[in-house]
Parts: structure tokens; C-alpha cells; sequence
């Protein structure tokens, strides 16, 4: 037959075959994969673009009924989630440096947090997103953000 793993863990297999009983161990374990990227926003027209220091970076479960990972970019922009379980993930991205009036007067900040126990930036503007993890691989995800007067 097929056996099929949903997770990881450690399970007995009994088969019966003519009278006599065959029992096999089997042992599932995660798979991981990592996630990086450069988060930037347009600052004006002289500068252009720079790095978004202190994006937020929230890997949520495909169905987004769980926070599965967070990073933060650095001076430079960048981030690095290591350690991910393969999968495919939804992404949420909020800067640092590029706010968003709909988010200043919404409520997703509040929403988010009372789901995932996170703040977003403070009226920065969020990314959506989707991401796959593969096994032993590096996957990139990098978003820049527009200009924005608030």
C-alpha cells in the first residue's frame, strides 16, 4: 500500500501477510528552506530609491490562520529567514519608511495584531504577497515600495 506523511513524527506500520506480522518504523522529518530579499521605497526624485530599514517581514501559513516566521531588513534593506519549512507561504510586508494614509486611518494594524500578537509599522504601507519554500534552497522575495506624500 501507500502511506502518505501530514507532518513530522515518528509512526509503527504493522502489515499482515500470510499469518506472520511485519512492523516497520518510519520517521518523518521537516524539510527547510530560507527566505531573503531587499525591502526599498521610493523616497523622491533625486534620491530615488532607498533601503526600507526596519520592513517587517511575516511568512503567515498559505490559509493565513498563523504566523510561521517574521525578519527584519537592515540598514541596507535586506533579510534573511532561515530555517523555514518547506511550503508555500502568504507574505506580509510592512515598511518602515513609506507610510500609507489608508492604513494611517484603517485598522489593519489593530487587526493584525490581535491575529498574529504583531505589530506592522506604524502607517507603513503593506505588501501582500506569496512565497514557496523549497528544501535546502533559498528562495527571494524583494518588493519595492512607491512613492507616498504621507
Amino acid at each position: 500500500g501507500k502511506v502518505i506523511a501530514k507532518g513530522k513524527g515518528t509512526t509503527k506500520i504493522i502489515a499482515k501477510h500470510k499469518n506472520k506480522k511485519y512492523t516497520c518504523t518510519v520517521v518523518v522529518k521537516v524539510q527547510y528552506g530560507s527566505l531573503k530579499g531587499n525591502i526599498s521605497y521610493h523616497y523622491n526624485e533625486y534620491k530615488g530609491y532607498v533601503p526600507d530599514t526596519g520592513a517587517l517581514i511575516f511568512l503567515l501559513s498559505a490559509d493565513g490562520s498563523k504566523l510561521v516566521a517574521k525578519g527584519e531588513a537592515d540598514g541596507n534593506g535586506d533579510y534573511i529567514i532561515n530555517h523555514i519549512p518547506t511550503g508555500s507561504y502568504s507574505v506580509v510586508i510592512s515598511s518602515s519608511g513609506c507610510n500609507d494614509i489608508d492604513v494611517l486611518n484603517g485598522k489593519e494594524s489593530d487587526d493584525f495584531y490581535k491575529k498574529y500578537d504583531e505589530f506592522l509599522n506604524v502607517g507603513g504601507a503593506i505588501h501582500y504577497d506569496y512565497v514557496t519554500i523549497y528544501k535546502n534552497e533559498t528562495s527571494t522575495l524583494s518588493h519595492n515600495f512607491p512613492y507616498s506624500d504621507y
